[in-house]
């Protein structure tokens, strides 16, 4: 894939409830790419969630040092430098996070 390429995220589980250890993983996976896509110059577009992990995914995400934002600014107003659109497969729940 050429550099500046982006990429979509989506996130499956085994079966409609998701153990918590299942969602953390998920959550993990998600910091993980997500700050290796930024070094590789490959920005995360958009992650698709199920609906029923979506804010226990955000949770995970924000115990390790991510933060939830208006969409496209930081707190700061100032355009998101390294930002995430998080949004759920049919509700239409979305979340944009930033990494701190």
């Amino acid at each position: 894939m050429p550099k500046g390429s982006g990429v979509c995220i989506q996130i499956s589980h085994k079966n409609d409830r998701p153990e918590s250890g299942e969602v953390k993983a998920a959550a993990n996976m998600i910091l993980r790419l997500w700050v290796d896509a930024q070094v590789n110059n490959l920005p995360i577009v958009l992650v698709k969630v199920p609906s029923q992990s979506f804010n226990s995914i955000i949770s995970e995400l924000q115990m390790v040092n991510c933060s939830q934002v208006p969409e496209g600014v930081l707190e700061d107003g100032q355009p998101a430098v390294m930002s995430l659109l998080i949004v759920t497969e049919r509700d239409g729940q979305k979340a944009r996070l930033k990494y701190e």
